[in-house]
C-alpha cells in the first residue's frame, strides 16, 4: 500500500476516533491512479462496526473501478468475524488500521461460501425459520421441528412463532422491547413483529457485538446491526436451557 494511502487512512481513523471511520480505495479511470475516498459511516453502533453510506459508494463507482473497503478499528487489532464474512459476501478486499497497534492489516476473500449468509427466500422452505433451525443444528447440535408454514396457515395461527419453544428447551429472558443490549448473549433467539401487530412473524439469532443474523422475507439471509428498528419490534428473547 502507498504511503499516501496508508496517511490518508491513518488520518481520517484519528479524526473520526472514537468511531470507526470507513472509506473506499479505487483506481480512477482518467488517470489509473489509486484513490482513496472517505465516506459517511451509518452504522448506529460507530464504535463497534460501520456502513459505508450508499451515495458514497455510488459516488467511487462513477470515479472508477472500486479495489478495497478500508475502515479503523479503536480497541482490536484483527478482523473481526463479520468483516471477514462481509468481505467473503461482496469479494472485495479489506483493509483495517487499529488505531490501538497503529498498524494496518489486509484481507482478501479467499472464495469460502457462508453457509448462513446468501439465501434466497422462499416461505416455508428457506425462511427466518429454516435458518434457525440450520443455525441451532450446526452451532449447538439442537434439533429442532420441522413447522407448517404457509401464508394462510400463519395468516390463521397468529402465535405460531411462540407456540411449543419451551417444550424445545427455550426459556424467555425478555419479553417485549430491547432498551438494554447488555442482557444479550450470542446464540439467543430473537422474535419480532411487525410494525401495528402483537405476534411475532420473524426470528433472528443474536451472535454477538450487536449483530444479528436473520432472512426476512423477499430478502437474501444476512449478518447485520441489530439497531433501534429491529429492537422496538422484539417482542421476545429467547435462550435455549444449554447456554444458561
Amino acid at each position: 500500500m502507498k504511503d499516501y494511502i496508508k496517511k490518508h487512512i491513518r488520518d481520517h481513523a484519528l479524526e473520526e476516533s472514537p468511531y470507526e471511520c470507513c472509506g473506499i480505495l479505487y483506481q480512477e479511470e482518467s488517470s489509473l491512479q489509486l484513490k482513496a475516498l472517505r465516506c459517511r459511516n451509518i452504522a448506529e453502533n460507530k464504535r463497534m462496526m460501520f456502513s459505508i453510506d450508499p451515495s458514497d459508494y455510488l459516488k467511487a463507482s462513477n470515479f472508477g473501478e472500486i479495489i478495497s473497503f478500508y475502515h479503523s478499528h479503536i480497541n482490536s487489532s484483527e478482523f473481526s468475524d463479520y468483516d471477514k464474512i462481509q468481505s467473503e459476501h461482496h469479494e472485495i478486499k479489506f483493509i483495517m488500521y487499529s488505531l490501538k497497534s497503529q498498524k494496518f492489516k489486509e484481507y482478501e476473500p479467499k472464495g469460502c461460501d457462508s453457509f448462513y449468509i446468501g439465501r434466497d427466500f422462499c416461505l416455508g422452505k428457506n425462511d427466518c425459520y429454516t435458518l434457525g433451525c440450520d443455525y441451532y443444528k450446526e452451532e449447538l447440535n439442537i434439533n429442532l421441528p420441522e413447522k407448517e408454514r404457509n401464508f394462510e396457515y400463519i395468516t390463521s395461527n397468529p402465535s405460531w412463532f411462540t407456540d411449543g419453544y419451551s417444550e424445545e428447551g427455550f426459556k424467555t429472558v425478555l419479553e417485549g422491547e430491547v432498551t438494554d443490549g447488555s442482557i444479550l448473549k450470542k446464540h439467543d433467539a430473537i422474535l419480532m413483529k411487525c410494525y401495528g401487530k402483537r405476534n411475532p412473524s420473524h426470528g433472528a439469532i443474536y451472535v454477538g457485538n450487536d449483530l444479528i443474523l436473520h432472512h426476512q422475507i423477499n430478502c437474501y439471509s444476512r449478518i447485520e446491526e441489530y439497531n433501534k428498528e429491529f429492537k422496538k419490534r422484539t417482542t421476545h428473547v429467547l435462550r435455549h436451557e444449554s447456554q444458561f
